[in-house]
């Protein structure tokens, strides 16, 4: 490929990258649209239309984050007034395989629609074969591993792990990644790169105060609502290297927030919330899986 077309792709590329950022950095204040079967306008759309002339690809990377702490904002109501403050939370009580029975699931599912999209699913082996596919391989990171990330609301680091789909390598995305650009065109076939992120605390109740906090006459609750949703994203390249992306950032709440107990104890400074696994891992494949829903719904419209 001739530089000049390599690097006006990937300026393209920094300045899709930039604009994201700054819609990230707009949506600070959690003033985002909560995911409803009435508001399916959620989705900044870069370009996505066209990647779509030829259906076929590889589902490159399929991963999940699952954030295991996270601070939300208490609000309550002492003798001086209205209070307010954050705390952070832990999450206990879900497996490594649960969460990577989430990542196998919703990897088939996103599959499947793809599938009913009119996509023709080509073999994850022809991506191991592309060209200069081991620096891309450099840049990957093991599923797994617990990482220290931005915070949903983006004030403080907190802990995350994420599991892919059939425990592959952590490719990193598109965006500000120039080995994609070297291996895909290769392939001759589109790269297929998902990405989700699952914030517990999305999925819970309202938790009062006295079930956690020892605040003397100080009354209140944990607002779970109004928390931002890590987001999701769908992005595809081209190996004429089309990039297009489908993302979002949104507020969620599932609607029976149910399935976590505070349970009172205190691990290096965060209050312990229990899940039941069941219903954290029923929540969690709803919620990707109707981001899924969302995205194909979109694509079809394009």
């Amino acid at each position: 490929m001739k530089k000049g077309l390599f690097f006006l792709a990937f300026l393209v590329l920094g300045m899709n990258y930039l604009f994201a950022q700054a819609l990230a950095s707009q949506n600070k204040s959690a003033e985002v649209p909560i995911l409803s079967e009435t508001d399916k306008k959620v989705f900044v759309d870069t370009k996505m239309k066209k990647t779509l002339k030829e259906k076929s690809g590889i589902l490159t990377s399929h991963a999940i984050t699952f954030y295991t702490s996270a601070f939300y904002k208490y609000v309550g109501t002492g003798a001086g007034g209205k209070v307010g403050q954050q705390y952070g939370f832990l999450l206990e009580g879900v497996s490594d395989d649960t969460f990577q029975e989430i990542a196998d699931e919703t990897g088939k599912y996103l599959e499947k629609k793809l599938t009913e999209f009119g996509y023709s699913i080509d073999d994850y082996n022809k991506f191991l074969s592309a060209k200069n596919i081991d620096k891309l391989k450099e840049k990957s990171e093991e599923p797994k591993v617990e990482k220290s990330v931005q915070n949903p609301n983006f004030t403080k680091k907190v802990k995350a792990r994420t599991f892919t789909q059939n425990n592959r390598p952590v490719y990193p995305e598109v965006v500000g990644n120039t080995m994609y650009f070297k291996a895909v065109p290769s392939m001759k076939t589109n790269a297929v790169i998902s990405r989700f992120d699952i914030n517990f605390l999305s999925f819970g109740q309202k938790i009062e105060s006295s079930k956690l906090f020892d605040e003397g006459k100080t009354t209140g609750q944990m607002l779970l609502e109004s928390s931002i949703h890590g987001g999701a994203s769908l992005q595809i390249l081209t190996p004429s290297l089309k990039y297009g992306e489908l993302s979002t950032i949104l507020k969620f709440s599932h609607p029976n927030k149910d399935g976590f107990e505070a349970t009172g104890e205190i691990k290096d400074g965060f209050y312990v919330l229990k899940a039941d696994e069941a219903k954290y891992k029923q929540y969690s494949i709803e919620l990707i899986n109707t981001y899924i829903d969302l995205m194909m719904d979109h694509m079809a419209s394009l």
